[in-house]
């Protein structure tokens, strides 16, 4: 399956998603850099203010079995 992303160029998400995980997990693509801050699953209404006040551009939900 091919994917169109924003640019118009064309993807192969089933193979280079998987590649891009190896990568990662191998410490060979940093995307922990990439992030600008963590919220815990109970400060969500705080991770929507902020990313509304553009304080936070690429913000993660840190989502464990304890918060269920």
């Amino acid at each position: 399956m091919l994917a169109r992303g924003i640019s118009g160029v064309k993807s192969h998400p089933r193979v280079e998603i998987p590649a891009l995980l190896s990568l990662y997990q191998a410490g060979r693509l940093n995307l922990d850099e990439l992030i600008t801050t963590k919220y815990r699953l109970e400060d969500i209404n705080q991770e929507y203010q902020d990313m509304k006040e553009a304080k936070n551009i690429r913000g993660m939900m840190i989502h464990t079995d304890a918060d269920r």
